[in-house]
């Protein structure tokens, strides 16, 4: 007799039966045979890597500008939502910078050498990142800079997907998200872009570890499904997806 949990049969889950209005990002998925069990694991996944690379929830940009007469300021621009290359997010965020209401004129330079922005201001005393935001970050800023006439990144630009995202599960019967007594979320895959496969247009479940989670006891029928960035920020997918999950 074999030992260790029995596998129960898969649940396949897909976020092309989300109901109306919701996204392939956040999205709830209705079983059509409830299981009850308390762990599951991801044994299948076919995620694309096609998503939108600036969004609402990582398109602001913070920093001070030191004027030559007058108290420092604290400036927040949001560029449009859209897929960029190197040359066209320096231009939205020039333009943004410029339109934010500073006293001081704004330049911002993409170099092909280094792979890296640089911001300049004329008119000033000095500028300074003020925070890391999720865009800061992709244009190559780690910390926060101390006052000078010009910023250059800490690191070189990255306008591609994520290089992992995170698919967060948790049960959401009766219309309410039932999570762990510790108010943890109940279950958080990793998917690696391109790992195993080498396929790097798609997110893949990671057979070098078995990724088994538990969920709240009970009867499950439906669940809440999101996908998000290392940073915990949501993965805009601009396709539907799927994934398959064993119930032991």
């Amino acid at each position: 007799m074999c030992g260790g949990p029995k596998v129960r049969p898969h649940v396949v889950c897909s976020s092309k039966y989300k109901l109306t209005g919701e996204t392939p990002y956040d999205f709830t998925v209705k079983l059509g045979n409830p299981f009850e069990g308390s762990i599951v694991k991801l044994t299948s996944v076919s995620m694309p890597a096609n998503i939108l690379v600036i969004n609402s929830s990582n398109n602001t940009f913070e920093w001070v500008e030191i004027p030559s007469v007058g108290p420092p300021g604290v400036y927040t621009v949001s560029i449009p939502v859209g897929n960029y290359d190197v040359t066209n997010i320096a231009s939205a965020l020039s333009l943004a910078m410029n339109a934010a209401g500073a006293t001081g004129s704004y330049g911002v330079v993409y170099s092909t050498l280094t792979n890296k922005i640089t911001i300049s201001a004329s008119g000033t005393l000095g500028i300074y990142i003020y925070s890391i935001t999720a865009l800061a970050k992709r244009l190559g800023f780690t910390a926060t800079t101390t006052a000078a006439g010009s910023m250059t990144g800490d690191s070189q630009v990255f306008l591609g997907p994520p290089l992992g995202v995170l698919i967060q599960l948790s049960c959401a019967d009766n219309g309410s998200l039932i999570i762990n007594g510790t108010g943890t979320v109940s279950g958080t895959f990793y998917l690696p872009l391109g790992v195993n496969s080498y396929d790097l247009s798609k997110f893949t479940e990671n057979a070098d570890f078995q990724q088994v989670r538990a969920l709240t006891p009970g009867r499950h029928s439906q669940f809440r499904v999101r996908v998000l960035d290392l940073d915990g920020l949501p993965v805009i997918l601009e396709s539907d997806w799927e994934f398959t999950l064993g119930v032991l």
